[in-house]
């Protein structure tokens, strides 16, 4: 006898198991009122793993079946594709790939797999290289499984990429279709395209960003890091209306500091997180007048409070700020006077709030060096300013300082 349950108690009790693949399995199997549900939470994320090479056999899926098996499914369930949402594609250096050699043709499963993705409704694409050097090289991936991969990109569903630890033509994002989101922790330039690139034949196209996140990280002191200034129509990218961006610079920022191609005037929430200084460029917040959240990290060898002080009272006197976070760090155990710091940005504090009472302040400092009277810190109070500190191995101490309104 077929249960009879509103649709909205399956679907109530679907979201609560979506977090065990093994429950929903059994879940499915109760009755067919909960099969499609089900199916809807365990194909809505897929990971695979990226072929390398033509020798390359990596049998790696978080789903419970072989990725021979996944190809198997999609055939005879096409609909199934339907429901990808994300696609997280890895790759690995590890010994196991390729170890296999002869059980079937990876490449090949992987492109059918990746075809039949290429008209599904996914929305988040994820590409991550491997946790060791050396990063991955788009170049490396076998001819049919690239332009696979330009037929999946064009999908204008497909609306955040985020890629971690990987090397991509020039060219690479012209083959999207309407990417809105982009995230890139440790992505560079190929220093050559390639003659036979599987862009060839794909409409080259220039993706109106709204969000950006770029972070350098370990190939920061690469001459072909894909940097903020690089971002530009040319390679395929356009981000005049970006509205939330984190930027992390490099190792050293280089003269003249500059934004752009990013409009500061169309920004509602900005990221910057500074290393080894500013070479005594300052940041000029005057154009940001949508901002509504700024944060600031500064890692230096030495504390500059002045500097972000500047920064902040650069700020238009019309401004939309209503949050600001700062975070400082102190490194190589240069001493710092945390009083003194403090009354640097006293008056910078002081000129944001007299634009807003509303506005909401957090300032985190990880000191490794302290000088002046710690106790002492933590009876001050200013206001609704409270301090707190914690301390590691008895040499290491991090205050934060938390204002509900200044």
């Amino acid at each position: 006898m077929p249960l009879e349950i509103p649709l909205e108690i399956i679907g109530e009790i679907t979201v609560q198991l979506s977090k065990s693949r093994r429950a929903l399995r059994s879940l499915a199997l109760v009755s067919r009122a909960f099969l499609d549900p089900c199916q809807r939470h365990l194909f809505s994320v897929l990971r695979l793993c990226l072929p390398v090479s033509q020798e390359s056999h990596d049998l790696s899926t978080v789903t419970p079946f072989s990725t021979v098996r996944l190809r198997d499914i999609f055939n005879h369930h096409p609909h199934l594709a339907g429901y990808v949402k994300s696609l997280f594609l890895s790759t690995s250096n590890s010994s196991n790939t390729g170890s296999t050699d002869g059980l079937f043709d990876y490449p090949s499963v992987f492109t059918d797999i990746v075809n039949f993705l290429a008209s599904s409704p996914i929305h988040t694409i994820t590409l991550e290289g491997p946790e060791d050097p050396p990063p991955f090289h788009w170049n490396r991936l076998p001819l049919g499984v690239e332009r696979a991969m330009y037929r999946l990109f064009a999908n204008p569903s497909v609306a955040t990429l985020r890629m971690v630890y990987v090397i991509i033509p020039k060219t690479f994002f012209q083959a999207f279709g309407g990417l809105k989101v982009l995230v890139l922790i440790e992505v560079g330039w190929l220093k050559e395209d390639g003659s036979d690139s599987g862009f060839q034949g794909v409409t080259e196209r220039v993706q109106k960003l709204k969000s950006i996140d770029l972070a350098p990280g370990r190939l920061g002191s690469s001459e072909d890091c894909l940097d903020l200034s690089a971002m530009t129509p040319e390679r395929g990218l356009d981000l005049t209306a970006v509205e939330h961006a984190v930027w992390y610079t490099r190792d050293s920022v280089q003269a003249p500091f500059s934004l752009s191609p990013l409009n500061p005037a169309n920004l509602k929430s900005f990221k910057l997180g500074v290393s080894n200084g500013m070479n005594g460029q300052p940041l000029d917040l005057s154009l940001f007048r949508r901002l509504s959240y700024l944060s600031i990290t500064y890692l230096a060898d030495m504390f500059d409070p002045l500097w972000i002080a500047e920064a902040i009272q650069s700020l238009p006197s019309n401004h939309h700020v209503r949050s600001l976070v700062l975070k400082f760090t102190n490194a190589n155990d240069v001493p710092i006077d945390l009083f003194s710091s403090f009354e640097l940005l006293r008056p910078a504090l002081s000129q944001l709030h007299s634009a807003s009472d509303s506005v909401k302040i957090s300032l985190k400092i990880d000191l490794y060096d302290v000088l002046g009277n710690l106790e002492g810190l933590e009876a001050v109070k200013v206001k609704d300013y409270v301090f707190e500190r914690v301390k590691w191995d008895g040499c290491e101490a991090v205050l934060q300082v938390h204002v509900s309104q200044y």
